[in-house]
């Protein structure tokens, strides 16, 4: 099973204040764009509008590891120096994770991959 759960803020600048709506407003479009292919009956992946702010949610159950996941998360990110957000994925796939959450934070739009120490390893933590 490939698990995977993430949310970016969407973000042109680093101060919301300071954000051009024109430049705004592409990158809103660019990220629905990379978005719109991705959702399906095992998985959503959209950007809200969130009381004056922009959102990407990412959410699924897949059968396999999904690799546009990470890459997804890794180009709305890219798309403004502002954006943040975070994902967890489990793949029990996964040759060396397979009993860990894969934590990867994004801050002002680069993505870092970190140990995830709250709900790993898997077994015992999550199950039994």
């Amino acid at each position: 099973m490939f698990e995977y759960h993430g949310w970016v803020h969407l973000s042109e600048t680093t101060c919301d204040a300071e954000d051009d709506e024109v430049q705004l407003q592409r990158i809103v479009a660019e990220a629905k764009a990379l978005c719109l292919a991705k959702s399906d009956d095992w998985g959503i992946a959209e950007v809200k509008l969130l009381n004056g702010l922009y959102f990407v949610t990412l959410h699924g159950f897949r059968n396999h590891r999904q690799e546009w996941v990470v890459e997804l998360f890794s180009a709305v990110g890219a798309l403004g120096r502002g954006s943040y957000g975070t994902l967890y994925i489990r793949d029990d796939e996964d040759p060396q994770l397979n009993n860990e959450l894969q934590y990867f934070v994004m801050r002002r739009g680069k993505i870092l991959r970190v140990a995830e120490e709250h709900l790993s390893p898997c077994m015992p933590i999550l199950e039994e």
